[in-house]
């Protein structure tokens, strides 16, 4: 056994730092963490291992330390070579000590995940409420240690427990509508309709009689900054610490989503009417505009750089736009350039960049993830239905 252990810590002392920190991922992602530390291993699939992981992984598999195979769907599957090592290697040990919080509530967020997909991916059976909230948190903090199934799974939760609050909205103006002996056509959507079926008009109107309530937010990547916007239109930059109001950008329609840039000092929003613009943070000015969608822009996101901007949109497609070099005139508003379009059968709901920027990860009403090569736009392959 010491000989194992011994084996163990040779092979992990020889990898790089870069190495070392993607080796505690990847043996962490191969253990079930059980009550009073009764920890067994687990067999985990290529689809739950971060892509970037898997030469690692085959790395680890020639030392001895990993047992590669395919199971019955052909899928390629990886689990530590010895149990043994969950008990002896100290260092694997500490790993599970230190992350015992994350990991249990990882074993939850998979027993959810087959849970959904058992139930045909029935909308039903998606995170909501506190469950939901609960894996926010962790997905933002720790979205290097999750699939790209997972990720989709908890954005598909978000974006239909967005739906079912603007059918609520929808259907507490309708009755105040029928109170009030309103005329039909002003109505908004009863409850009754699926939640992918309100048309796109009468979310606007149920949004647009709630001007003050703000719906998208981010955070600066800092912490220091807070952006909102109201469905009037209305974008509104705080400064946490102090809670003051540092810029208010009149956008021209309703705002379904908006981003910082990556050093907090642009903000990019998505309009219900199909535009997208990047401004500055520091006076408020539009520096961007982006136009060429046809349906409101659901999802927006810079590039870990900052240099483009990706955006995704209820009309089928998303958008992949290069931010060209600005001039020194004052008031000068530039036109992004459109390196790609990333096309759907159905409204995408969510699209992000992979940490390393290489892929674009886009979900639909088509029952479709797919994943695209960020610098060719080419379609690399479809990862899972998403809607039943």
């Amino acid at each position: 056994m010491a000989g194992k252990i011994g084996h163990a810590e040779d092979v992990f002392q020889a990898l790089s730092p870069a190495e070392q920190e993607r080796v505690r991922r990847v043996f962490l992602q191969m253990i079930h963490v059980g009550e009073d530390n009764e920890h067994t291993c687990r067999l985990a699939v290529m689809d739950e291992l971060n892509e970037k992981d898997w030469p690692l992984v085959h790395k680890l598999a020639d030392a001895r330390l990993l047992v590669t195979d395919r199971d019955p769907a052909a899928q390629e599957t990886v689990e530590i070579a010895h149990e043994a090592l969950i008990w002896n290697w100290g260092r694997l040990r500490g790993w599970l000590d230190e992350d015992r919080a994350f990991r249990t509530w990882q074993g939850r967020l998979r027993a959810a995940l087959r849970a959904w997909e058992v139930s045909g991916r029935d909308a039903d059976a998606l995170l909501r409420g506190a469950l939901l909230a609960e894996a926010e948190v962790w997905a933002a903090q720790r979205a290097d240690d999750l699939s790209l199934l997972a990720l989709a799974f908890i954005a598909t939760s978000q974006q239909m427990q967005d739906y079912r609050s603007a059918l609520l909205r929808a259907q507490r103006q309708y009755e105040r509508e029928l109170e009030a002996g309103e005329p039909s056509q002003h109505r908004a959507a009863p409850a009754s309709r699926k939640v992918g079926d309100v048309p796109n008009g009468q979310l606007r109107q149920a949004r647009e009689r709630e001007e003050a309530v703000t719906h998208p937010h981010a955070f600066s990547r800092d912490g220091s900054l807070l952006v909102t916007a109201s469905q009037a239109g209305r974008v509104s930059v705080w400064e946490v610490e102090t809670g003051q109001l540092r810029h208010s950008l009149e956008h021209p329609y309703p705002v379904g989503s908006v981003a910082f840039g990556p050093t907090g000092s642009q903000l990019v929003t998505g309009g219900e009417n199909g535009s997208a613009g990047v401004w500055d943070v520091g006076t408020g000015c539009l520096l961007y505009s982006l136009e060429g969608h046809t349906q409101p822009v659901c999802c927006v996101e810079f590039s870990s750089e900052g240099s483009q901007i990706l955006t995704a949109s209820w009309d089928g497609t998303a958008r992949l736009w290069l931010l060209p070099e600005r001039s020194s005139s004052a008031g000068d508003v530039r036109t992004g350039q459109l390196r790609h379009v990333l096309h759907h059968a159905g409204p995408i709901y969510w699209a992000c960049f992979s940490p390393d920027g290489s892929r674009i990860i886009t979900a639909s009403q088509d029952k479709t993830i797919k994943v695209w090569d960020a610098h060719t736009g080419e379609e690399l392959h479809t990862l899972v239905s998403v809607f039943s």
